[in-house]
């Protein structure tokens, strides 16, 4: 992942992992994945919180405080974007920035 994109996601209290929120997931979840991927949370342009994989690139909404849907997005649920597309454009632009830094 580069480094943009790392900048991208939101730190989870140094988890690496979707395993460790054992209070906010439940236990069926495609949240539960392996650690070796990539997972942070990342705010859609108009507010709402996703939680994201990256490898494949998967959007969770938060549906209360402390929760995510079981099922992935595709859309925001509140703006109706396309969040691969809107997550793919803020990375660029992180990048392109610090390129010409």
């Amino acid at each position: 992942m580069t480094e943009g994109v790392a900048r991208l996601l939101r730190s989870d209290s140094g988890s690496s992992d979707a395993g460790g929120e054992e209070n906010r997931v439940a236990p069926g979840s495609p949240l539960r994945i392996a650690s070796s991927k990539s997972v942070g949370t990342w705010p859609c342009a108009c507010g709402q919180e996703y939680r994201v994989l990256t490898n494949p690139l998967t959007f969770w909404a938060q549906n209360s405080r402390h929760g995510y849907n079981s099922t992935p997005s595709t859309t925001c649920a509140w703006c109706g974007a396309d969040l691969e597309e809107s997550f793919a454009l803020e990375a660029a632009r992180l990048v392109s920035a610090s390129i010409f830094r």
